[in-house]
């Protein structure tokens, strides 16, 4: 019968992070192991961990072949694609590009790492997919490439920030 448990890990601070686990009593040669079927993540008591486990679906009860392998979500302002002529380029300071840069960049390696666990999921357990699966596969990767392709447009803009500023001589004449 599966039960929560509480799982403690040392931080590198000396903070002690606690998580809690879906798990099942298992006997192996004799000996009884745990088995973990869900992560259930940080929570403030047991009894939230054990009401977050009540919303595990057991692997029994998932259906063999779901409807739909991959769902694209709309992209948030925070991660689309910002115009290379937004106002903040023709600021001094290049704090702002640089942080918008960083953004641009995780939200390109996160659409890479969601094709990766697709790609992954559908072998392990099988799955053909269907032209519609590889077309919305296309369509994350062609995200994450506008993506890289505005962060690499923001890196460009740096460079030639910086060459400007290093570069910016004042000539007089006498």
């Amino acid at each position: 019968m599966p039960y929560v448990r509480e799982k403690k890990i040392p931080g590198k601070n000396g903070r002690v992070y606690t998580y809690y686990q879906l798990v099942e009593g298992r006997r192996v040669n004799g000996k009884v192991r745990q088995k973990v079927i869900a992560h259930l993540g940080k929570h403030d008591s047991i009894e939230s961990a054990r009401a977050a486990a009540a919303n595990v679906v057991p692997k029994e009860s998932q259906p063999a072949e779901p409807e739909v392998l991959v769902e694209t979500a709309p992209l948030s302002e925070e991660s689309a694609p910002p115009s290379v002529l937004d106002d903040d380029l023709d600021d001094e300071d290049a704090a702002p590009l640089r942080k918008k840069r960083t953004r641009l960049r995780a939200a390109a390696r996160r659409r890479h790492l969601k094709v990766d666990d697709i790609l992954v999921l559908a072998y392990r357990r099988g799955y053909t997919l269907t032209d519609e699966d590889w077309g919305k596969i296309a369509e994350i990767n062609r995200e994450a490439e506008e993506l890289s392709h505005a962060a690499d447009e923001l890196s460009d803009e740096l460079s030639r920030r910086r060459e400007g500023s290093s570069t910016g001589l004042a000539f007089t004449t006498s």
